[in-house]
């Protein structure tokens, strides 16, 4: 396993879970008011130090995950995404399949 990486660990609803294995969701996105504390500093090792980041998806709380590199991460407006809030949204591309079970 790669010694430089960064894992961000989400977990989904099966609905969604599912679209990203079906491959017809590519992004997952999250509140940056509610989960800026907890992956800030990854996503800066990401985008300034060139830190390769990964993201460990759960379908629910079962030992089912995929694990995804990140293509790009992009701070958007909720409105125009699958969680249809006001606020702002960290916006992960999902890049190649790395694993899953």
């Amino acid at each position: 396993m790669e010694t430089n990486v960064n894992i961000i660990n989400f977990v989904l609803t099966f609905k969604w879970f599912d679209k990203i294995k079906s491959g017809e969701k590519t992004h997952e996105y999250r509140s940056v008011e509610k989960w800026e504390k907890r992956i800030k500093q990854k996503i800066a090792q990401f985008e300034y130090e060139k830190k390769t980041l990964w993201l460990l998806l759960s379908r629910g709380y079962t030992k089912t995950y995929l694990l995804y590199a990140v293509r790009h991460v992009s701070c958007n407006h909720g409105t125009m995404t699958d969680l249809g809030t006001n606020e702002l949204v960290y916006d992960f591309e999902l890049g190649e399949l790395i694993g899953s079970n």
